[in-house]
């Protein structure tokens, strides 16, 4: 007996379930059946990097359904790794950077959303603090 028909015969012995939809399928329990318990898709990897979360991406197949992705992805609202967005000079606005931007100063590197939300210029890791007055990390 195979795996997969191992599996197959443990799923006929499951009793039907009467749950409301979910839009992710269900859990499973240990015997391989589901429950009404909705599945969530970022549950299932950790996002390592400081900053990061688990956010769930469209992507195109050729075979239908689709579903989602999960991907360990920057914070929209603060992708950078250290410190926050560069903003115009007198203003609460982003700097934008990349191909329909500006370049970043040389404090500053362009990081770009894998995704192209945002290009935005964040700023580079120092590897001295600052000695004198500082904004950023960036001396003055």
């Amino acid at each position: 007996m195979t795996t997969h028909s191992v599996l197959l015969s443990v799923r006929r012995n499951c009793p039907p379930c009467k749950c409301l939809p979910c839009p992710h399928g269900f859990q499973l329990d240990e015997s391989g059946c589901s429950t009404c318990t909705c599945r969530d898709p970022c549950a299932e990897i950790s996002c390592h990097g400081e900053g990061e979360t688990c956010r769930l991406v469209e992507v195109s197949c050729i075979n239908t359904p689709c579903p989602p992705v999960p991907m360990c992805l920057p914070q929209p609202n603060n992708p950078c790794q250290s410190g926050h967005p560069l903003l115009i000079a007198g203003s609460e606005e982003v700097r934008t950077c990349g191909p329909t931007g500006s370049p970043c100063p040389l404090s500053h590197k362009c990081h770009l959303s894998p995704l192209g939300e945002y290009a935005v210029c964040c700023p580079k890791p120092s590897e001295l603090p600052c000695m004198v007055f500082c904004i950023n990390g960036v001396k003055y």
